[in-house]
């Protein structure tokens, strides 16, 4: 009887601390913004992104003309009629910059899914249950580290065959190293504190108390993880589309620049707009990097 009282009590006081986290969450939520709204190169960078998704969304309605419309207007120079020009077989610019954007985000959101998914997922069994698991999740992650991820994605395309599909699978599964070795080190910090200590005695599950005590602790340090991700996965992209390893039937802004490097000279505009385009794109993604890493440790932005 008095074990079942003390857990009934134990028990409540576990439910009044969800209660408390949760409450604790909406204003560190709102405190978090009034933070991160402060940094003005962190804000910039959001507008960037919140307008290309919005274009990538909307691309249909946006683009003045069909990406893939061939014309007579090869090479023509920024105009009212084509406001960021045309390419060498007379397509519009500006409206493949606006297609494009819809796949090299969607590269860019995936693989970091990918790749953060199975960092998390490591990195947080590592973290948790330490001793003999986290040796040897440990020593998986220098094997993997240890690989010239480049050269091999490049190798792998060149056996299998170029193609976005074959890209974001690839890059997805060799990239979430740094994820992992950043959530084990959150979950070394978090698993002795009290609440995870109660959920414990409640007789919570591993699985529980991992994703859903100690998971949403660390989900700041999470996101400034996703953005430097995205960043890096929109570039890699980009610099293998250059290289001939993407599908040259999917437009996106590497695969652009690939098509304008022999008319650098000719037409500058065909190479320019789309660099410009990835250029923002990882710049804005990084400066919220910044913006939410300065967010979540104000003392140290102070320093």
């Amino acid at each position: 009887m008095e074990m079942q009282t003390s857990r009934q009590v134990l028990h409540k006081k576990m439910e009044m601390g969800f209660s408390v986290r949760l409450h604790k969450f909406f204003v560190s939520a709102v405190d978090f913004w009034r933070r991160y709204k402060k940094t003005k190169t962190a804000v910039f960078g959001l507008v960037i992104i919140l307008i290309f998704a919005f274009i990538a969304i909307n691309a249909s309605w946006l683009a003045p003309y069909d990406p893939y419309l061939i014309t007579r207007e090869r090479f023509a120079p920024p105009s009212a009629k084509h406001w960021l020009g045309t390419d060498d077989m007379g397509r519009d610019i500006l409206s493949r910059i606006i297609y494009g954007s819809r796949v090299s985000l969607s590269i860019g959101f995936i693989i970091a899914a990918l790749s953060m998914t199975i960092g998390i997922v490591i990195g947080a069994v590592s973290g948790y249950f330490g001793g003999k698991v986290d040796t040897l999740l440990q020593r998986l992650v220098e094997m993997v580290q240890m690989l010239p991820s480049l050269v091999l994605i490049i190798v792998v395309l060149l056996l299998l065959g170029g193609g976005i599909d074959r890209i974001v699978i690839i890059m997805g599964l060799l990239g979430w190293t740094g994820t992992a070795r950043v959530v084990r080190a959150e979950f070394l910090s978090h698993r002795e504190r009290e609440y995870v200590e109660a959920g414990k005695a409640l007789g919570f599950s591993k699985f529980h108390i991992i994703f859903s005590e100690i998971l949403p602790a660390v989900i700041p340090t999470v996101l400034v993880i996703m953005a430097m991700n995205i960043s890096g996965a929109i570039l890699m992209e980009a610099g293998l589309s250059f290289l001939g390893l993407g599908d040259l039937s999917v437009i996106t802004w590497g695969q652009m620049l690939q098509n304008a490097q022999r008319w650098l000279s000719q037409a500058w505009w065909i190479s320019f707009f789309p660099g410009l385009a990835i250029f923002l794109t990882v710049l804005s993604f990084n400066l919220i990097g910044d913006g939410i890493n300065d967010a979540i440790n104000p003392y140290l932005k102070e320093r």
